[in-house]
This record gives C-alpha cells, sequence and structure tokens, in this order.
C-alpha cells in the first residue's frame, strides 16, 4: 500500500477559514475511502507567517483508482480559491506541486504525474 504525503494551505484566509475548509476536504478524502495513516500536522510556529494555513496528511492509497481520485480531488479543492495550495508526494511518483497557475496547467500537471506510471520503463 503506497502513501501519499498531502500538504495544503491558504495564507489567504483566517485560520479558522482554513481550519473548516481543511475538515471538508479530510471529510471528502473520506468519502472516497482514503484513510489517513497519520494525522494532519502543521508545520512548527517557526515556519508560519503569522497565519496557521499549512497542514499536512499523510493518507494510505491502495489502488491506482483511488489515487487517481484522491489528486483529482484535491486539485479540485486548490483550483475552488485563488490562494489555495497543495503539495504531493509519492514515493515512486515524486512531488508535485500546485498553487499559482490556471487549471488546464494544473490538468496537464497532474495528467502528467499521474500517467508516470512507476517501474515503467522510459
Amino acid at each position: 500500500m503506497a502513501q501519499i504525503r498531502i500538504e495544503i494551505g491558504d495564507p489567504t484566509v483566517s485560520p479558522v477559514r482554513f481550519d473548516e475548509d481543511a475538515r471538508l476536504l479530510r471529510d471528502d478524502l473520506d468519502r472516497l475511502g482514503v484513510q489517513p495513516a497519520s494525522p494532519a500536522v502543521s508545520p512548527p510556529a517557526s515556519a508560519k507567517s503569522g497565519t496557521a494555513t499549512l497542514t499536512a496528511v499523510i493518507v494510505a492509497v491502495v489502488a491506482s483508482p483511488v489515487l487517481t481520485e484522491t489528486v483529482k480531488l484535491i486539485q479540485s479543492w486548490v483550483s475552488s480559491s485563488a490562494g489555495r495550495t497543495a503539495r504531493l508526494e509519492h514515493p515512486q511518483r515524486g512531488t508535485i506541486e500546485l498553487s499559482g497557475m490556471s487549471r488546464a496547467e494544473q490538468r496537464r500537471l497532474v495528467d502528467a504525474w499521474l500517467a508516470d506510471e512507476p517501474g515503467a520503463e522510459s
């Protein structure tokens, strides 16, 4: 079972609003059947720029279709508000960051990342 680390942030909203948004995202992940492999964590206080707007969760992803749905959910979450960011780390696929780009650019980046099958020869 692979694990994917998801870091999300939104410096444009209050910490309370961000916590609500992050909780809703975690609820959506639960509905996909994605289970947290560890609890959500916030970075150390020294890493914050005045607001608690970054959280990370490591989720267990059982199969490729679930990975695809998980990543598409995160992409949709980022696209729904201009200040949102996400960084996804997968042990075999590497890392992608979704922020500061159009939906079309995000879609191309996500599609390429998902198409890069671990263990496939180039």
